[in-house]
Formats: structure tokens, sequence, C-alpha cells
């Protein structure tokens, strides 16, 4: 496009490099969703971010339905690929490869790369040669990477197989961009890619102090002069491109099937949302037939929120709405035999729920499987406050993931 304009380059032109952007990844999840070039899928989701330099990327999870998933490393190589394509077998292959899936060069004669960090490469290039695809212990897959003797140079260094990007030759040549493509089936590493996904924007530190410096007198005081554009590019971090990107309304996430967020309430204490032409009577004017209605929009997953445990009568509340069914009163859910209990609590009592340590476990157990490390943490935090702890604990040196198995398998 920018052929057609005069002196102008990409970083000129943050609002192409968006809408580009966003045109590529609307067919690329076509392509994944739609087309299945993976095979059906059952969910997706993807995050936008943004380099420092500016640059949009994407980061993808993608879900097959059970029938398609890669269960061998035959079944691995079939979509994925780790290796140079001959320059004479397949030569639109090779140029897409050499140009976009090589990392480096790094280490050796340049240790200056950004990759290095205590002069190791944080990607671990180069990696090991593997004859053919195997899967580890850990659930993790190595992929093909043969000593072939296949080699390119980037500028004064050689690389090699052991230098390859993980990739997809369908979707690098349909979208001539860097798409790193790779295969996880396992437990820990969806949980991390997870946790990674929704870790948020980048967060900056700042420090605000007075404008005044003792000079050491009694009374005498100097002014600290603010240089304000510097102070400005050094705190500015959203970056044209993210600007623009959110000027355009473009998603910043995006997940198949979406996931509705259940909210609850104790009584009297539902939230009011109010317009200010409106009085606050009208609020209170509701259905008569409180009934459920089939929900009209489909493909949607519906998740009760999360609530801590400490939280009291909210947090036996959750527990009731995920045993009892149909309930349309906060009377029918503390009611148990016909006999109404005062309190939630009471009713999981009645229900056999907290009689003995399943209240913990299931608390444990769901903290584990979805909930984030804080709200691990502060579990555990409570917990040893309603134990007898007889010797001090470092809260910080303990491994979440491991303490809770012990205490499930009540080790």
């Amino acid at each position: 496009m920018l052929c057609y304009i005069e002196g102008q380059k990409a970083p000129d032109r943050p609002d192409i490099v968006a809408r580009l952007f966003k045109q590529k990844l609307d067919e690329l999840m076509r392509d994944i969703m739609n087309v299945h070039i993976f095979g059906k899928c059952q969910a997706g989701i993807y995050i936008i971010e943004f380099q420092k330099r500016g640059l949009p990327h994407v980061h993808m999870l993608i879900w097959l339905m059970p029938e398609y998933k890669c269960k061998s490393p035959s079944d691995i190589d079939e979509i994925i690929s780790a290796e140079i394509p001959s320059q004479i077998e397949d030569p639109v292959g090779y140029k897409m490869v050499t140009e976009y899936m090589l990392h480096g060069p790094c280490g050796g004669k340049h240790m200056d790369a950004a990759c290095i960090i205590d002069r190791k490469c944080s990607k671990h290039f180069p990696k090991p040669y593997y004859a053919e695809t195997t899967i580890d212990e850990d659930g993790y897959a190595n992929y093909k990477r043969r000593n072939n003797g296949i080699k390119v140079s980037k500028g004064k260094a050689t690389l090699d197989n052991s230098f390859v990007v993980p990739y997809n030759r369908f979707l690098l040549l349909k979208y001539n961009a860097h798409i790193n493509v790779e295969w996880c089936n396992r437990s820990r590493a969806i949980k991390y890619l997870l946790k990674y996904l929704n870790k948020g924007p980048d967060r900056a530190t700042i420090v605000i102090q007075e404008n005044l410096r003792p000079t050491g007198e009694s009374s005498a005081e100097t002014i600290i002069e603010v240089d304000e554009i510097k102070n400005y590019l050094d705190y500015r971090y959203i970056s044209p491109c993210e600007a623009v990107w959110l000027l355009f309304s473009f998603d910043i996430h995006f997940s198949k099937p979406s996931v509705l967020k259940l909210s609850y309430h104790l009584p009297n204490h539902h939230t009011v949302t109010l317009h200010d032409s409106e009085s606050y009577m009208r609020c209170y004017i509701g259905k008569t037939t409180k009934t459920w209605e089939p929900r009209k929009q489909r493909g949607c997953i519906g998740r009760i929120v999360y609530s801590h445990p400490a939280s009291g009568e909210r947090y036996y509340l959750r527990m009731l709405l995920n045993i009892v069914k149909g309930p349309r009163s906060f009377e029918e859910l503390r009611t148990v035999d016909g006999t109404i209990h005062d309190t939630f609590k009471d009713t999981c009592f009645a229900y056999g729920l907290i009689n003995d340590d399943k209240e913990w476990a299931e608390a444990i157990s769901e903290a584990k499987l979805w909930a984030s490390g804080a709200q691990l943490r502060d579990l555990f935090v409570t917990m040893l406050l309603f134990c007898n702890v007889s010797q001090p604990l470092t809260l910080w040196e303990v491994s979440w993931e491991a303490l809770s198995d012990d205490i499930l398998h009540k080790k």
C-alpha cells in the first residue's frame, strides 16, 4: 500500500499496520475455526499484545476435538515442522523459512543479541538434533531436527535446523509472516499458557517526590529542575499501533465459545444501576413469574464467579448454587427436607457439605484448577489461621501445587 504514498514507511502509518494485521488475524481464525486446517476445533482463545517497538502480535490457544488431536509423533509431523526445506525441492518453503522462521543469530560472536541473558539464549537455541519427533516423559514434544547439512547464511553467521522455530507450512506460505506453531498436551503447560494470556498489559513503576531539595543549611532549599519532555518519553508506554488499535475498537481478546460470568448476591445486597432520569422506585419492579427461561444466545458457557472461603455467607451461597437445582428464592435455597434454615452455612451443614474436611478439599481442588496464584495463596493463609501451627512457615517459599496435593491426600 505504501508504494503509492511517496516518502512513507510502515512505522509512519500505524493505521495501515493495524488494519492489515486485523485482516490477517480474522482470516487466520477462519482457517482454524471454520475451515478446520488442523481439524475440528471445540474451543479457541487469543490475546493481542504490542511490542515495545510498536508491532502487534497475537498469542493463541486452540483445543481440537478428541478425534483430531495429535496422539503420536507421526501426527505431529503432519502439521508441525522444525527443519529448513530443500532449496531445490521446495524453493518457496526454503525462502519463507529462512526469512521468517530462523532464530538469531545469537551466542558465540553474537552475545549482544536481545535473547542473551547471563550469556545464554533465553529461548534455548540452538536446539539439539533429533532424527525423528519424540515425546519425552514430561509430555513435551521434541520436534524432528535432522543434521542433514542444509544451512543458510544470515549476516556473518551460518544457521541450520537447530535454529528453526517450529512452524506450519500452509500458514507460513499463506500469510507470509512469522507464525510459531507448537503442540501442547500437558495440563501444566496449558495452565502456564493461560496465565500468560491473561497476565494483562505492561505496567510501570513511578516515584512521586517533592520538587524541593535541601542544601544542608538550616532553611535554604533549591528547586529541582524537571524536564517534562524527558519524563513524558520515559513514562510513555502505549505505542502508536496500540493507540490506533484501540481507536478502531478492535478486539484485544477473543474466545470461542464465549464465557458468561454468572454473578450472585446475598439477600438485600443486589446491585442497582440507575440512569439519571430514572426513579429508584422503578428498580424494584420485576417479573412476577420467577421461572427459568432458555438462553437465547447459543454457544455460551456460564461460570459462577469465584468466592473466597473466608467470605462467609457468600461462600456458602455459592456452594449451594452448585448443589440445589432450580431455586426460585433464597428461602428455597435454605430449605432442606421441608425445614428452612436460618443461614446458608447451616443449610450446607444439613446437606452434609461441610461436616468434615470435604469443604477444604473441594476449595483447594477448585483453586488449584482455575484460581489465580493469589487466590490459592490466600486460601492457604486462611487455612493456617484456622490450624494450630507450632512452627513458623515462610509462605512465599511454599510450593503451592505440591502443598495442595499433600493436603488433598492427607499426607
